[in-house]
């Protein structure tokens, strides 16, 4: 469950929800997407150096990067965000469904990090904290400027 929310999944779901924009005709809401995504990203990673926490001694997969934030709870809370804000609205009868899997999926992630001790649960709440603000930041900007169609 956990390499449902790696980087490289991560990265696959965004180009899907990119497509998905395309064919909608909503190509600023992709955009905005992909700007979301990597701009989180970068800072997440700076963050994390930033702060340099090393990982539970005793994990049960390797992982090579710093433990705090976690990156697996910011990028599938940002998942999360973007299917109940921006994705549910073209799909008003699967709205219950896609809400009720999403939360999940995200509560199955955040689980599995600390299951695994790749993760302190203080990591989980950064990567909560993080995500929120970054996605609250970017929403404030993209209604200021009106940028989502």
């Amino acid at each position: 469950m956990t390499k449902l929310a790696s980087p490289k999944v991560t990265v696959v779901w965004v180009f899907l929800i990119f497509i998905f924009f395309l064919y909608q005709r909503k190509i600023r809401n992709g955009i905005g997407v992909i700007v979301i995504f990597s701009g989180g990203g970068i800072l997440l990673s700076i963050i994390k150096q930033v702060i340099a926490r090393q990982r539970p001694f005793e994990r049960m997969v390797p992982e090579g990067t710093y433990s705090f934030p976690s990156g697996h709870t910011f990028g599938s809370l940002l998942l999360l965000f973007t299917f109940f804000y921006l994705i549910v609205p073209y799909f008003n009868k699967l709205k219950p469904l896609i809400q009720i899997t999403m939360t999940i999926f995200f509560l199955f992630i955040i689980f599995s990090r600390v299951y695994l001790f790749v993760h302190f649960p203080t990591d989980i709440l950064g990567g909560i904290f993080y995500a929120s603000f970054w996605w609250y930041l970017c929403s404030y900007f993209a209604a200021k400027y009106r940028f989502w169609q």
